[in-house]
């Protein structure tokens, strides 16, 4: 399914987890794993164990810059050690392990590029939401990464994984996925997604604030049971659900009962929020179950 998949990740013990479920990805030939040092002079000092505060480097006349040079090269290998280790058991399992740590710039632009240059199948985010790492996963970085990246983003929160294994996540993660839709072309690539990853049930779902129109009612109802035949079609069991309501309430209720969730990562619909992400953004935020975020305009598999 996915072959080639990168891995941002914070080097947090959290983000073991991540590595866990990676190795759980059915047909996971190889991942890439790439972190950002973007440490400030003080907090490299401070990881050196240092007891010179950022107040004494200065007094003593060093300039923070030259401290930050005089230990980015150690710190990188240290990083790239924590990193390898990372990546033990996927090596083990006979899955190809790279990592790769950058010095500083900006996570969201990096995790893109390599995205296109290593031609991965899949970006597989984790969060703990603890930590400044939780704005690189759910805040704009997370954002720009989704609507950027021409290949499917996997949010996975870390709580997720509190009363059940890495390894049984992967496994159930897509046997019953919630579709929503704006009916729009977006909808087309992920159902293209759908058909690559061809899980057991699919809840086509189509939720708008208020009832409209008995005839704008039906031509909705109609392209639903398009997707529903198209699907069907592909061999995957297919239901349509038809909401009127608050659009992110009701996505986040109908997740409940599936296992994950997979939408396009922003669309063109008549609602401000499909313009913006935020709806997207705020599923992957507080959905209780893995939510695959895909981008409108191409899919690369």
């Amino acid at each position: 399914m996915f072959e080639r998949v990168l891995i941002p990740t914070d080097l947090s013990l959290e983000s073991d987890k991540i590595f866990d479920y990676a190795l759980a990805l059915n047909g996971l030939k190889e991942v890439i794993a790439v972190h950002s040092v973007e440490a400030s002079a003080y907090e490299l000092i401070r990881e050196q164990k240092s007891d010179e505060p950022e107040e004494a480097v200065a007094a003593h006349g060093i300039e923070p810059s030259a401290v930050e040079t005089r230990h980015m090269s150690q710190e990188i290998r240290r990083r790239e050690e924590r990193l390898s280790e990372k990546g033990k058991k996927l090596r083990d399992a006979g899955i190809k392990f790279r990592a790769i740590v950058d010095e500083g710039g900006k996570v969201d632009i990096r995790v893109v590029e390599l995205a296109e240059k290593e031609n991965v199948s899949l970006i597989l985010v984790g969060s703990h939401g603890k930590s400044s790492w939780e704005e690189v996963l759910y805040g704009s970085v997370s954002e720009k990464v989704a609507r950027k990246a021409k290949v499917p983003v996997l949010v996975l929160r870390y709580d997720l994984l509190d009363n059940v294994s890495p390894a049984e996540l992967a496994v159930n993660t897509f046997k019953k996925v919630l579709f929503p839709t704006d009916l729009k072309p977006s909808s087309d690539k992920v159902i293209d997604l759908l058909q690559l990853i061809k899980p057991q049930e699919v809840t086509v779902f189509y939720s708008v604030q208020q009832k409209r129109e008995e005839e704008d009612d039906k031509a909705r109802k109609k392209k639903l049971e398009n997707i529903q035949m198209e699907l069907n079609a592909a061999g995957i069991k297919a239901e349509i659900v038809l909401s009127y309501g608050d659009i992110l309430a009701d996505i986040l209720k109908a997740s409940e009962t599936a296992t994950s969730v997979v939408m396009a990562s922003h669309g063109k619909g008549i609602l401000k929020e499909w313009l913006t992400g935020s709806i997207s953004l705020n599923v992957a935020r507080k959905a209780k179950v893995p939510v695959l975020l895909a981008h409108e305009d191409d899919i690369s598999f």
